[in-house]
C-alpha cells in the first residue's frame, strides 16, 4: 500500500514541526501604554485616585524595557487612546501628531522591542483623525490605531462617538 500524497507531504515536513516545537515562544504585549512627559501622568493619577506601581513613573523606554525583560516579553505595542476630550482644532491635532512622532522615535531607537498603534485627535474631528491616521500609517509606519471604549470627562462620557451613516457605505 502506498502513502497518500497528503500523508507523504506531512511526513516529509515533520522536521519543520520538530524545529518549531524547540523554538522559543515569542511574547508580544499588545496593550502597552507609554506616557509622554507632557501628559503629566503622575499628577493626573493623583487627581483621579489611580495608583501606579512604584517605579513606573516617570515613564521612559527603559522603564518598559526593564519590565518587559522581567516578564519575558519580547515586543510591546505602544499605545495611547485617542484624545478623550477637548475641542476640534489644531491643538488636539498637534497633540496627537506629537505623541505619534514620539512613539515612532522610540520604535526607531528600539526596532526589535517596540512597535505602536497610532493615537488620534479628539474623535469628533473626523478630518483631523483621517489626516493623522494617514500620516501615522503611511509615514510613521504605525501598526494600527488605538481606540478607547468611552470618551469624555467625568459623568459626560459616551460609549463611542457617533458614526455618520454616510461612512457606513
Amino acid at each position: 500500500m502506498s502513502m497518500s500524497p497528503t500523508f507523504h507531504m506531512m511526513a516529509s515536513h515533520s522536521s519543520v514541526f520538530n524545529t518549531l516545537s524547540n523554538t522559543k515562544v515569542r511574547r508580544i504585549d499588545v496593550h502597552h501604554h507609554y506616557f509622554p512627559h507632557d501628559l503629566r501622568k503622575e499628577q493626573v493619577n493623583v487627581k483621579l485616585g489611580w495608583k501606579t506601581p512604584e517605579g513606573n513613573l516617570p515613564w521612559s523606554p527603559q522603564v518598559s524595557l526593564h519590565a518587559m525583560d522581567a516578564m519575558n516579553v519580547d515586543v510591546a505595542m505602544l499605545s495611547l487612546p485617542p484624545l478623550a476630550s477637548g475641542q476640534v482644532g489644531e491643538e488636539n491635532r498637534a497633540a496627537a501628531r506629537k505623541r505619534n512622532e514620539y512613539a515612532a522615535a522610540i520604535c526607531a531607537e528600539y526596532p526589535n522591542r517596540f512597535s505602536f498603534f497610532s493615537c488620534l485627535p479628539f474623535l469628533d474631528d473626523v478630518e483631523g483623525c483621517l489626516q493623522e491616521l494617514a500620516h501615522a500609517m503611511d509615514e510613521l509606519h504605525a501598526c494600527g490605531v488605538s481606540l478607547a471604549s468611552c470618551y469624555g470627562d467625568g459623568e459626560d462620557t459616551s460609549t463611542f462617538p457617533s458614526v455618520d451613516e454616510s461612512c457606513l457605505g
